[in-house]
């Protein structure tokens, strides 16, 4: 019992001495890596990778026999490796014959895939060999080749401390060969560095578009006008354009030549304000900037009459409504919507300034653009209005606090009741009815577009089975149809739609936009004929206001063409407006699909109409959008006369 007490007391002895010397080697080892690490670290001073690899070795040798050691690099020219130095040289052709036969075995290889001492398991000497890849994290750098004293691969620390010898090593190889190309290029990049430099400055304040100064540069360039003008009776005058309806260019045509049309326009701006500054010797300075998108601002910097603004807006509205803008071979002309705001009347910082001149702005857009405000007080509504309905669409649309009213459509020949188109209301709970204008484009700007889409589209026919299920005899509702919702799902999500209440293919038909179907126009065609193969009739609304390829009109199964209201609107004064409208007609009777006209207000136009052979007519000539308490009297009577919504305007008013 005594002497196993004694052999334990004895192992634990052996254990203690063992684990003190590996703590002393590893404390050793510790501080030579660190040494090591630091004049690695300097390792551009010296720029000798000889002197780098010399010191290696020494490191090396403190821990671990070798009989010789070899360092090979890759040649940057042909990607292959060379010996770079043998210690010591006497075993050169040793290391060399080895490194030749592991190269031939595939051992270097896979050492180089390596991050770890490999062991070949036959040598040419019959000497143990050590293989270990010199790699960063960049690339690799080459390889070690070591030719060991005996038979006993090292332990796993020293495996450990030779992996990090190895590749704190390649990093100094490394960073010689960066210092090298450093000093060898420094003049190229130093250009380089200064040329990127002032690129991103001068990008930091100028649209890279269209080469003009950015809304950076205008904030900057006002605070420094009014920090000079603060002892002075001076106007600066901001005026804020927006090119109306510009997004139907990338929507229809796509983005790179709506970025062409952009520094069209820009250029155009340049050519007016030049023009102006000629012809009315104006004092001041005026600085044209682009924001993004399509809006442009105007900066006087100085104006002492204030008649003068109104002359320029003038002259830069008139400019572009006779502008022809050749794009792809074909001409467009662009209006604009301007805001004004004048300092220090409107706003005494640059900021409010630029708030009240788009407040301005957004006045002009809710009356159809193609005009100019000045700033006035009580604008600011507006914007308030505009965040509060933000803030409670979506709440309206959990809530489903919508409604639709229904607009007929009537035979242009014989007055009968042919359809309905569907148009939202908000039935707002505190503000009563609001008009889609208020809130339809702040949906588009949310995302929410395709939500609402899907309301009307439910309404609509929950709407249908309510006057069916009355035993009227009703006739088909159009819906129209955003270009987010016109997804390969569609046809899907409308049939499972009037399956669930039972609704006629027949009854329900989509309108959509140019727009809608000039985007990826083989899958467009497909969901168009899907849907006409369920019995579904489509037409192209608004009609003549996009910028669709005739080309492509006779491809697509669509059974009808809605003509714009803004081309009825002058029919009967404009000539360019009714030969539009009778071009649309013929080219849908050739067709061989219906037409339908917007907007028609007077007996005037429905003659003309008449005469040109336009099938069906929609407008306030006949009746307003109606509640769909209305519809089932429209539907029993089935004829309307011109200025019929005044038969229902007084029941209309007792509606609750």
């Amino acid at each position: 019992m005594q002497t196993e007490i004694f052999t334990e007391i004895e192992f634990f002895r052996q254990r203690l001495n063992y684990l003190e010397m590996l703590n002393g080697w590893f404390f050793e080892a510790f501080e030579s890596l660190v040494e090591m690490g630091d004049i690695y670290g300097t390792a551009n001073e010296h720029r000798d990778l000889k002197k780098i690899f010399l010191k290696t070795k020494s490191y090396i040798e403190k821990f671990i026999n070798f009989r010789a050691m070899g360092f090979y690099l890759v040649n940057e020219h042909d990607a292959d490796l060379y010996q770079f130095l043998c210690e010591p040289a006497s075993f050169n052709e040793l290391i060399q014959d080895e490194f030749d036969y592991q190269i031939n075995r595939g051992e270097c290889a896979f050492a180089l895939r390596q991050n770890r001492p490999i062991f070949p398991s036959k040598s040419k000497s019959g000497l143990p060999v050590m293989l270990h890849s010199m790699t960063t994290q960049r690339r690799v750098r080459g390889i070690f080749v070591g030719i060991l004293e005996n038979e006993v691969k090292p332990e796993n620390h020293l495996s450990l401390y030779m992996s990090i010898l190895i590749h704190l090593t390649s990093n100094a190889i490394e960073g010689v060969e960066l210092y090298k190309f450093l000093e060898k290029n420094y003049e190229f990049l130093e250009n380089l560095l200064e040329n990127k430099t002032r690129e991103m400055e001068h990008n930091a304040v100028y649209d890279k578009l269209t080469g003009l100064p950015n809304r950076t540069a205008f904030l900057a360039h006002l605070n420094r006008i009014f920090d000079y003008l603060y002892h002075k009776n001076s106007n600066p005058v901001i005026i804020l354009n927006d090119v109306d309806n510009f997004k139907k260019i990338n929507d229809t045509l796509g983005n790179e030549i709506g970025d062409i049309t952009l520094q069209k326009i820009a250029a155009y701006f340049i050519e007016i304000i030049t023009k102006f500054q000629k012809e009315y010797v104006v004092k001041t300075n005026i600085s044209l900037y682009r924001f993004g998108g399509d809006e442009f601002i105007i900066l006087f910097e100085n104006i002492s009459n204030i008649d003068y603004i109104a002359d320029f807006v003038r002259l830069i509205q008139k400019s572009f409504s006779s502008k022809k803008f050749d794009i792809l071979g074909q001409y467009y002309i662009f209006t604009l919507s301007a805001g004004i705001s004048i300092y220090p009347s409107d706003g005494q910082n640059a900021e409010l300034l630029l708030k009240r001149a788009e407040i301005a702005m957004y006045e002009v857009k809710k009356n159809s653009g193609n005009g100019f405000h000045f700033y006035q007080p009580g604008m600011d509504n507006i914007i308030a209005e505009h965040l509060e309905i933000e803030s409670n669409l979506r709440i309206a649309i959990e809530r489903q606090e919508f409604i639709l009213y229904y607009q007929p459509k009537v035979n242009t020949f014989t007055n009968e009741l042919v359809g309905f188109e569907a148009l939202i209301r908000w039935n707002h709970p505190e503000k009563g009815l609001i008009m889609p204008l208020d809130f339809i484009p702040i949906a588009e700007k949310m995302g929410l577009i395709s939500q609402l889409g899907e309301i009307v589209l439910k309404i609509a026919c929950f709407d249908l089975y309510h006057w069916r299920k009355e035993g009227l005899d009703v006739v088909p509702v159009a819906v129209n149809i955003s270009s987010d919702q016109f997804k390969k799902e569609l046809p899907e999500k409308v049939m499972s739609l009037l399956q669930e209440t039972r609704i006629p293919t027949n009854l329900i038909q989509i309108e959509i936009t140019e727009s809608t179907f000039l985007e990826d126009i083989n899958q467009k065609i497909k969901i168009f004929e899907q849907i006409r193969d369920e019995g579904i009739k489509i037409y192209i609304d608004d009609f003549g206001t996009g910028f669709s390829s005739l080309s492509y009109l006779h491809k697509l199964p669509v059974s009808g063409l809605k003509i714009d209201r803004s081309f009825i609107k002058d029919l009967s004064f404009n000539p360019e407006s009714k030969l539009i409208t009778k071009s649309i007609i013929a080219l849908a009777q050739s067709l061989d699909i219906s037409v339908v006209a917007e907007g028609v207000e007077t007996a005037e136009h429905l003659d003309i109409l008449s005469n040109l052979g336009c099938d069906e007519i929609q407008g306030y000539l006949f009746s307003k959008p109606v509640h769909p308490d209305l519809v089932p009297d429209m539907l029993q009577k089935k004829l309307l006369n011109p200025k019929g919504e005044l038969l229902f305007k007084e029941k209309a008013h007792k509606l609750p």
